[in-house]
């Protein structure tokens, strides 16, 4: 009898380990037929390629052990983001020489194994039944993973960032591992805490920062096991490995780490004290809540999730009880936090630099598992029915109609689950043909990248040679026409850089800007992440910029051509939609568009023109008036081709597009007069179809002469100590970086004095090192397009152990790394902060921008 069970048991195991393999064998179908083509693919947009262009350098930058890595491709020597691969097997494999699509798939299959394994055992912990487990597991990998994410509209976390993927199945464990311990012997109790440190250094080293959401919800539900039961014993083991933990953290100064960390970035200027300050409550915010936002679908999923939690609440089992009491304050926590920060009732800190949807993205996990609880609740009220109906009214309902247990009725759902996905699998295959998209897209080598690529590419140990910038702001600029919505429109903002983009990424296949020249090892001034430091975001702002255009805390791009902080930043080559003028430039090349597709785009001055037109027109009528569509119809074209009479296929062009976006404003049944309403209504799709079907203007690339490449070598000294006269001092027009240089610190008088010319400098960036060489006839100071950091160590390569070190590193022009030096410089620039290392330096930082004034003027 124990043999035939066991058989059984067997048999049942088998098939349901063969249906979560065809379940991932859909998955992998999908990867492989579509896996960039959209938001929902794999490593998608722009976000998605810079995690994967994130993952794959870091690991030939970075260090096994490094929390903070430089980053020589952004920003002057920024920070990658603190996202080490080296420990998370998703993103290693990225760093693989094979196809990318090959290496993308291997990535994904990696962290829907980590992610599908996780839910399964957190919810068998919660107290689900195995086939109860594996559904909730089946449907969080449905709902979120791409491509059947799309389906569901969720939000498409996994498609741009999958390490999110990793990181939950780590802190998943260890809630698991945490709330097992003590329930077993000293030996195996002492495992779970060594395992329990372990893994909370390795979620730090690989998700640095981005698992702070996590803490609050995953320590919501441990409450609740703790108020289920509490043992003695079990409290022992548990308050203990929470306090060897702790203080592990405060020893090695974490909270110091993280905090100061928040503090020094680009982010921080939204917090003038960083403090926290109570008032009332205000109106709700509209944008606060995302518990009950759209899409549809995920509202409904959240209301069952929730009813889950209700049926918990008022169950009879006591751990269901005080777990769905956890929940449903785990369910509060996203929308608490926006109501906190959203109505002033705690301002400031680093907890408003967390957007709340992240909140709920963290116990997604544990909504599955509620949700499940609910649709159980419901199953066994179905067998209640008929056992109330067999029992009153004599009723013998077949067996197939009535499944007795809630187990035997789940292997069904779970092998009918991989039958139903095919049919999304296969209309998604079809969707690739139909829109004639490739299965992953990759940044095109167009020739100004190839270019770049020959004069700029960095590799560890490579003498630096400039960085590039995308400079497509210039007043009247074709791009800049075209994506000003008005005439008051003249400032400029991140949405339009973000349309140009994207504009050119439709014309040339690649944006060249960010990870799209990144991943050519092309590096640039611009910048694109959440550790955009503090002093560069003011620094921007003030010297490349005008006074009322707006940036983004989370990327960076020039909008005032300032050749002379350009070149002093190390700047060398610059793209541009529009000739540029100027004696420090000279013209390398123009890219067109080019073959057969370029001939369905209508050319980019006709494009400008016809949107011109469109605006003059349109200020001809007053909003009650009635408007004649042929009247309409004919000026128009008439002023096109007034204005280019020559271009009279372009002229028809434009006019079949305008036609287009009439039909789509006001469909088929059209009136022979149209209202000011609808007249805005055309403007609209108008818009929309020049966009898409503008031609690209020539892209120009220009070399500017003597940029700064580690060799400036100022000689005058200023002093200044405030921000606000720094930016003063450097827009002088007679002010000239090559020559002088403003520093905070007090030099000596007598090496101030003795100043000379370097020669030969040269500047090459390794693994988390900068190493400089130059030569000098006496006391030099180098100024290095690096930003300055008090986390930089020097190091002379050559000087005897018994003489004084003469190199020093000082801050100079609020941003630039300034190397003060006599005689023969061979110096290692050694960056160094994370938790257990050098992890003041930052706080030392901050307290720089607080004598200059930034962060309380900001």
């Amino acid at each position: 009898m124990e043999l035939k069970m066991i058989k059984v048991v067997s048999k049942g195991n088998l098939i349901i380990a063969a249906s979560i393999f065809c379940f991932f064998l859909i998955f992998l179908f999908s990867w492989l037929v579509n896996g960039g083509a959209w938001v929902w693919g794999l490593y998608s947009e722009v976000d998605g390629q810079l995690a994967a262009w994130l993952s794959k350098f870091l690991i030939g930058w970075g260090k096994p052990f490094d929390m903070s890595t430089i980053n020589p491709f952004q920003g002057m020597g920024s920070i990658f983001m603190p996202m080490n691969p080296w420990w998370n097997p998703g993103a290693l494999v990225l760093g693989f020489s094979s196809n990318t699509l090959i290496n993308f798939t291997i990535s994904y299959s990696i962290y829907w194994v980590e992610i599908f394994l996780a839910t399964f055992f957190l919810a068998k912990t919660i107290g689900l039944n195995k086939i109860e487990s594996i559904l909730a597991a089946e449907i969080y990998v449905l709902f979120f993973f791409p491509p059947f994410s799309a389906y569901f509209q969720a939000i498409p976390f996994f498609s741009l960032a999958p390490m999110y993927a990793h990181w939950m199945a780590i802190i998943s464990v260890m809630t698991i591992a945490y709330i097992k311990l003590g329930e077993y012997g000293t030996f195996y109790n002492i495992l779970l805490v060594f395992f329990l440190v372990v893994a909370s250094f390795l979620l730090a080293l690989t998700a640095g920062a981005y698992f702070i959401p996590y803490v609050p919800v995953y320590a919501l539900l441990v409450f609740g096991f703790f108020l289920y039961k509490i043992n003695r014993q079990h409290l022992f083991w548990k308050i203990g490995a929470i306090s060897l933990v702790a203080c592990l953290f405060l020893i090695m100064h974490g909270y110091h780490y993280y905090t100061d960390t928040f503090k020094y970035i680009s982010a921080a200027a939204d917090m003038p004290n960083n403090k926290i300050s109570f008032s009332m409550p205000k109106a709700w915010n509209n944008h606060a809540h995302v518990l009950f936002a759209p899409p549809i679908f995920f509202i409904y999923f959240h209301v069952v999730a929730l009813l889950g939690g209700l049926v918990g609440l008022f169950s009879q089992h006591g751990k269901y009880r005080w777990i769905a009491v956890s929940f449903l304050l785990i369910a509060l926590i996203p929308d608490g936090v926006a109501f906190v920060l959203e109505n002033g009732i705690v301002s400031g800190g680093s907890i408003s630099q967390i957007n709340n949807y992240y909140y709920l993205w963290a116990a997604y996990p544990i909504y599955c598992v509620f949700a499940i609880i609910f649709v159980s609740f419901l199953w066994r009220q179905v067998v209640r029915l008929k056992c109330v109906l067999v029992r009153n009214f004599s009723i013998n309902l077949a067996q197939p109609i009535f499944i007795k247990s809630w187990n035997t009725l789940f292997p069904f759902i779970i092998l009918l689950i991989p039958l139903i996905i095919p049919v999304l699998a296969i209309k998604i295959w079809l969707d690739t043909f139909a829109n004639n998209s490739e299965s992953l897209k990759v940044p095109n080598k167009t020739p100004i990248v190839d270019y770049l690529e020959k004069q700029t590419a960095l590799k560890p140990g490579v003498i630096f040679r400039g960085t590039t910038v995308t400079y497509l702001a210039s007043q009247n600029s074709p791009l800049r026409q075209l994506f000003e919505s008005s005439d008051a429109d003249h400032h400029f903002n991140p949405n339009k850089y973000i349309l140009a983009r994207e504009f050119l990424n439709k014309r040339f296949g690649n944006r060249h800007m960010f990870s799209d020249l990144w991943n050519f090892n092309i590096p640039t001034l611009e910048e694109y992440g959440h550790l955009i430091s503090l002093p560069i975001y003011v620094f921007f702002k003030a010297m490349l910029a005008e006074k009322d255009d707006v940036y983004n805390r989370h990327f960076l791009n020039v909008y005032k051509l300032n050749l002379k902080v350009l070149k002093a930043l190390g700047v060398r080559y610059i793209i541009s939609d529009k000739a540029l003028h100027g004696t420090d430039l000279s013209l390398v090349m123009i890219q067109r568009m080019q073959g057969s597709a370029a001939a369905a785009y209508v050319d980019y001055n006709v494009s400008i023109s016809a949107k011109r037109a469109f605006d003059e027109l349109q200020k001809k009528y007053k909003i009650n008036d009635v408007i004649s569509s042929s009247v309409f119809r004919a000026e128009f074209k008439n002023k096109l081709n007034k204005i280019h009479p020559h271009m009279q296929q372009e002229n028809e062009k434009t006019a079949t597009y305008l036609e287009s976006a009439i039909n789509s404003a006001l469909g088929a049944n059209q009136q022979a007069n149209w209202s000011y309403a609808d007249l805005e209504k055309i403007k609209s799709y108008f818009n929309i179809v020049m966009f898409t079907w503008m031609a690209s203007p020539p892209l120009y690339l220009y070399e500017i002469k003597n940029a700064n490449l580690g060799t400036y070598n100022p000689t005058n000294i200023i002093r200044e100590n405030s921000a606000k006269e720094i930016f003063l001092q450097l827009s002088r027009p007679n002010f000239s970086f090559d020559k002088s240089v403003i520093v905070q610190n007090v030099l000596p008088k007598n090496i101030v004095n003795q100043l000379v010319k370097a020669k030969n400098s040269e500047m090459r960036f390794g693994r988390n090192v900068i190493r400089v060489k130059a030569e000098s006839a006496g006391w030099s100071l180098l100024l290095l397009p690096l930003q300055y950091s008090h986390c930089f160590s020097v190091t002379e390569v050559q000087r005897s152990p018994s003489t004084e070190p003469t190199t020093r590193l000082i801050r100079a022009n609020l941003i630039h790394s300034a190397l003060l030096f006599k005689g023969k410089l061979d110096a290692k620039l050694n960056f160094n902060f994370g938790i257990g290392s050098n992890v003041h330096c930052r706080q030392q930082d901050i307290n720089d921008m607080k004598e200059l004034g930034i962060i309380t003027s900001v």
